[in-house]
C-alpha cells in the first residue's frame, strides 16, 4: 500500500474550519483512508470542538490533537486557524492519553502507554508522537520519561500545546478526548 500524506488549514469556527479541513484532507488522499489524524487548532476553534467534528469524518482513524499558538503547512502559516495532518498507508498506530502531569509526570506517561504494544508483527518500526500540555509543567522530565520507557530505538516527535500565546490554559486530545494537565503519545508502527 502507498503512503499518503495529506495537509491542511483552514479558519473560522470549529464546524466550519472542520468542514474544510476534512473536505481538502480528504480530496488529498484521493481515496485513501487515513490511520492518523493531527488536528492542531487556535483557542478560534476550540480543541473538544474541533476534534468532534473531524472524528465524525474520520471514524477509523486514530485521532490526537492539540490547541495552538499558530498554525502551519508546507504552504505557509496563518494565526486563529486550524491544520490537518493525516497519514494513510500501510501503518499500524495506537494512542494513549494520561492525566495529572503536574502532580506525577512518571504517572501520567505510564498512564498514556498503558496498553500500547511495545511491538506488532510484521513492522519492526516504530515511532512515537508526545503531546503535552505545557502549562502542567514537568514537560522536559516528562518527555525524557517517555523516551526512557519506549526504548533508544523508538524515534520520538511532538511538542507542547500552546493557546495563543495568552499562557492560560493549553489542551492536548487523544481520540475525541481533549484535556488539560495531560500527555498523549501516539505509537507509529511501519514496515
Amino acid at each position: 500500500m502507498t503512503t499518503r500524506i495529506a495537509t491542511a488549514i483552514s479558519s473560522g469556527p470549529a464546524r466550519t474550519a472542520a468542514e474544510s479541513l476534512v473536505a481538502d484532507v480528504k480530496r488529498e488522499l484521493e481515496g485513501a483512508s487515513p490511520v492518523l489524524v493531527v488536528a492542531l487548532g487556535s483557542t478560534a476553534q476550540p480543541l473538544g470542538e474541533l476534534i468532534g467534528h473531524v472524528g465524525d469524518a474520520f471514524k477509523d482513524a486514530v485521532l490526537i490533537g492539540a490547541s495552538t499558538a499558530g498554525e502551519f503547512t508546507e504552504l505557509g502559516d496563518a494565526k486563529q486557524s486550524a491544520s490537518l495532518f493525516a497519514l494513510a498507508g500501510d501503518y499500524r498506530v495506537f494512542t494513549g492519553m494520561g492525566t495529572g502531569l503536574k502532580a506525577s509526570p512518571e504517572k501520567a506517561v505510564e498512564h498514556a502507554l498503558q496498553g500500547l504494544p511495545n511491538e506488532v508483527t510484521g513492522y519492526p518500526h516504530r515511532t512515537a508522537i508526545l503531546l503535552l500540555d505545557p502549562l502542567a509543567g514537568n514537560g522536559e522530565e516528562a518527555t525524557l520519561i517517555a523516551s526512557s520507557l519506549l526504548g533508544a530505538d523508538v524515534r520520538l516527535a511532538g511538542g507542547a500545546a500552546g493557546d495563543d500565546l495568552r499562557m492560560e490554559k493549553t489542551f492536548v486530545a487523544a481520540g475525541r478526548r481533549a484535556e488539560t494537565d495531560a500527555i498523549v503519545l501516539a505509537m507509529v508502527f511501519s514496515k
